[in-house]
């Protein structure tokens, strides 16, 4: 590996690791709750882990 294609693949998963945390963020609300929050729980619907959304 080239020290380019080592400075490509890094700047991509820093890219990745940013947008991740962009989206983890926008999840997060103070002071007033929304639907969203529950967007990624899961519940146990007869021995199956569905999300609650469903």
């Amino acid at each position: 590996m080239t020290v380019a294609d080592v400075k490509k693949t890094t700047e991509q998963k820093m890219n990745k690791s940013i947008e991740t945390l962009k989206a983890d963020l926008a999840k997060v609300r103070t002071g007033r709750a929304h639907a969203g929050i529950l967007d990624h729980v899961k519940v146990d619907y007869y021995g199956n882990p569905t999300q609650l959304s469903q």
